[in-house]
């Protein structure tokens, strides 16, 4: 999954299915999105029986929150098909713009996908 920005089209798309969610891209969920834990949680409404929310722990430590991403990586995001490097979860865990933006919109898609 390399970072790219979200076309104005995708861009769209994924705030109106967020909206669904009641959730807003702003800078609080931008910097809670950094944890893996509030993806999981949004996932398991998604897909549910697919996460173990009693495996992530809440943490604020760039080191910690990649070890999430990648708790997620093995158990949630491989069975959904979606592909996330070190890298990315380095990204993710720093916030890099359009991480948080792309992976939620794959995770849209996933939703589509298992219907």
């Amino acid at each position: 999954m390399a970072i790219y920005l979200l076309y104005s089209e995708e861009r769209e798309k994924l705030d109106n299915w967020l909206q669904t969610w009641d959730i807003k891209l702003d800078y609080r969920t931008r910097h809670q999105f950094r944890d893996a834990m509030p993806v999981a949680r949004l996932v398991d409404k998604i897909h549910k029986n697919l996460v173990d929310l009693s495996i992530y722990r809440a943490c604020t430590s760039v080191p910690m929150m990649q070890k999430n991403w990648k708790i997620f990586k093995i158990h949630v995001l491989n069975g959904l098909k979606i592909g996330l490097t070190a890298v990315d979860q380095k990204q993710l865990a720093l916030g890099t713009e359009g991480a948080i933006d792309q992976l939620l919109f794959f995770v849209m898609y996933s939703q589509n996908e298992h219907l």
